[in-house]
């Protein structure tokens, strides 16, 4: 069926106007329409403010003002083109690789929606092996995920252990036995850090940090929401994912690198700073969460083009 992008917005009378002449055209002819009111999009209200309505047929657009035989010829021309695009598809032999481009632009969410979930399902799934006896399979999926992640234990959850995470005493989260308290390791110490595992007491170490955990998480919500919607919701402004999304996590992240370099200047103008659970998992889910939401749109209308 034809597919119609009306743009107007709230009070224009012209507007008006033309959304009867398509109701009146709608009863001889099949076509769609999808309204957009350019004052919810900033690009849209500077493109076609002067312009409204605007009417985007297929290869064809009308601008105000206009008039209903001009609107119909429109119509009727963009439907006799897509009768012949589609006759044309029909007749010429598809390769396999057109047949994989054109499955792929339909299903590319849930291919997505399936990597981050599987990704972070073997991050998980690491500590579950280890607890059942699969120590060479979960050594597998950390020594993978150690190119991707820094693997600290005091920034890392914990499964089936007395507590689901062990900070720095650094952090200051009195209501947490320390990573060093409970390990009696060097907190200083990264590489011991890094390839702590855990045990049958403290548990064992998810094979991604709270932080990247938060960030694919907010992803995957994203991804599903997104899906379940049927790809309604627009793009994330980028101001608003840089507030948002990428701020939090910089500040954080960032803030805490500087105050921990090994550098006396540093340590004399800026106190040691150790981020806690609550803003690594907080910052990186607003981080996952965000990009997922200015992206897939984004990519989506790609897609559909």
């Amino acid at each position: 069926m034809l597919k119609i992008n009306f743009y107007s917005r709230p009070g224009c009378h012209l507007c008006d106007e033309a959304m009867a002449m398509l109701q009146i055209l709608s009863a001889s002819y099949p076509f769609e329409v999808d309204e957009i009111n350019i004052d919810q999009d900033a690009l849209l209200g500077k493109k076609y403010l002067m312009e409204i309505p605007v009417i985007s047929i297929g290869s064809y657009t009308l601008k105000a003002p206009i008039d209903q035989k001009n609107l119909e010829i429109t119509i009727r021309a963009a439907i006799t083109n897509e009768e012949q695009s589609a006759k044309i598809r029909s007749t010429k032999k598809t390769g396999f690789l057109d047949r994989f481009a054109n499955w792929f632009t339909k299903n590319w969410l849930l291919l997505v929606n399936l990597f981050f979930i599987v990704y972070l399902g073997l991050a998980f799934l690491a500590p579950i092996l280890l607890h059942l006896g699969f120590d060479t399979a979960a050594n597998v999926i950390y020594k993978v995920y150690s190119f991707f992640c820094h693997q600290l234990a005091f920034r890392s959850f914990f499964l089936f252990g007395e507590q689901p995470l062990y900070p720095r005493e650094a952090a200051h989260v009195s209501e947490l036995i320390s990573f060093g308290a409970a390990t009696g390791l060097n907190e200083l110490d990264l590489f011991g850090a890094r390839n702590f595992l855990g045990n049958d007491l403290l548990g064992y170490k998810v094979a991604l940090c709270e932080r990247d955990v938060a960030i694919y998480t907010g992803i995957i919500l994203f991804g599903l929401i997104f899906g379940l919607l049927k790809k309604k919701v627009k793009s994330l402004p980028f101001y608003a994912w840089i507030l948002f999304a990428f701020l939090p996590i910089a500040f954080d992240g960032v803030s805490q690198l500087i105050s921990q370099l090994p550098l006396k200047v540093v340590a004399a103008l800026i106190p040691m700073r150790e981020s806690t659970p609550f803003l690594r998992t907080f910052t990186g889910f607003l981080f996952g969460l965000g990009t997922a939401w200015m992206g897939y749109p984004v990519i989506d209308e790609s897609m559909d083009e």
